[in-house]
């Protein structure tokens, strides 16, 4: 007797909706400031308007887009004050995170350097490079045992993606983070966790250093 085979699971329009807003915003083709048109978007995505409100409220709610019952949504401008409120908790976090996790398994150590690897090799679209530093940062901390850290992190890091695409649009700037990853990982070779919590703080640091060098530049529609 055969079994039975298992149910196709579809997902929900609204999640494929929410997907494709999210990354226009963060790979810029939605410019920070820009309205967002409830009507053109359905329009361009081939959707009725309902689950582009769903999405846009979402978004709302994650730090991407501003909602003003006046006047409709907006991408959210970027912010020299967020960068400075969310990058000191990002890396806050990560370390405690670092700090309660166990020392990583030889399967770890080598699927971080795979990782690591792939963004040495020359990854050439940011999108792509910034997947694969969040899946190392994923790999680094998947010990921690602390679900609502985790969960906290999670929140943050949909609003940093949008910064870190600025950050992983150059190439030197990408090569340093593959230095960065390597030394945290030396480190917890060498049963060095605190040298590497602190290596980590310092990866975070640089990243919004960067970033903020980048939004001094003229013409990048933030808020100073």
């Amino acid at each position: 007797m055969q079994n039975p085979l298992s149910p196709i699971t579809k997902r929900p329009l609204r999640e494929d909706v929410h997907a494709a807003l999210r990354i226009r915003i963060v790979e810029g083709q939605l410019l920070p400031g820009s309205r967002l048109q409830d009507v053109q978007l359905a329009g361009e995505l081939g959707v009725s308007r309902t689950p582009i409100r769903e999405a846009l409220l979402r978004l709302a709610g994650e730090g991407l887009v501003e909602n003003d019952p006046n006047r409709g949504f907006f991408v959210a401008p970027l912010s020299r004050k967020e960068v400075l409120e969310i990058y000191p908790m990002v890396w806050a976090l990560e370390c405690l995170a670092l700090d309660s996790s166990e020392l990583p398994t030889p399967p770890q150590i080598q699927a971080l350097r795979q990782i690591n690897a792939e963004m040495a090799a020359g990854a050439t679209h940011p999108l792509r490079r910034q997947e694969l530093d969040l899946r190392w940062h994923q790999t680094l901390l998947e010990s921690c045992g602390n679900v609502r850290l985790k969960e906290c992190l999670a929140g943050l890091k949909q609003i940093v993606r949008r910064y870190e695409c600025i950050y992983m649009s150059d190439a030197a700037l990408v090569r340093r983070s593959v230095r960065d990853h390597a030394e945290i990982l030396e480190a917890l070779v060498k049963r060095k966790p605190r040298l590497a919590s602190r290596l980590l703080e310092r990866n975070w640091r640089a990243g919004m250093e960067s970033v903020l060098t980048h939004l001094n530049e003229p013409d990048q529609g933030i808020n100073r």
